[in-house]
């Protein structure tokens, strides 16, 4: 309402005015007053569920504790056996390298004895040819020495 409508008003007509206007604060005051009441009520109830919460967290964190306890040792357990498994790697490493080195020394060996293996079969080769025709030759001797025999002196 602007003050030229309400200078044509009595007195009375704008008392009713103020009065209809406060009623419709006051039911307006009312409502907000309303909201604001379910609001703290939901506030009130979450803090409930976050109390509620809380509590489970700290129950299960007790209850996991001792799981955690566990599961650190068994790290640590592992942590420990990873580090043998390695040093035992090392060493057996180590050994494999040296047994290589056997093996090449072995193999270069080897070849050597295949060497005189050879030598020695072309040798025995000859031999077995020189003793042939040795034998031929002493078969050849014993028909002949038998044929002088044979003969009258």
């Amino acid at each position: 309402m602007n003050e030229e409508n309400t200078r044509e008003l009595t007195q009375d007509e704008k008392l009713d005015l103020i009065l209809a206007e406060v009623r419709d604060l006051k039911v307006r005051v009312t409502a907000v007053e309303g909201r604001l009441t379910a609001i703290e009520g939901r506030q009130a109830a979450l803090e409930d569920r976050q109390a509620s919460f809380e509590a489970k967290v700290g129950d299960r964190l007790l209850d996991t504790r001792p799981l955690w306890e566990v599961i650190n040792a068994r790290t640590e357990l592992l942590v420990e056996q990873v580090a043998e498994i390695k040093e035992q790697n090392a060493r057996i490493e180590e050994r494999v390298e040296r047994i290589e080195e056997r093996v090449e020394r072995i193999e270069g060996q080897n070849v050597r004895v295949e060497e005189k293996l050879t030598l020695i079969n072309h040798q025995l080769e000859e031999m077995t040819i020189d003793l042939m025709e040795m034998r031929g030759g002493q078969r050849e001797l014993r028909k002949r020495v038998s044929a002088l025999e044979q003969r009258p002196a």
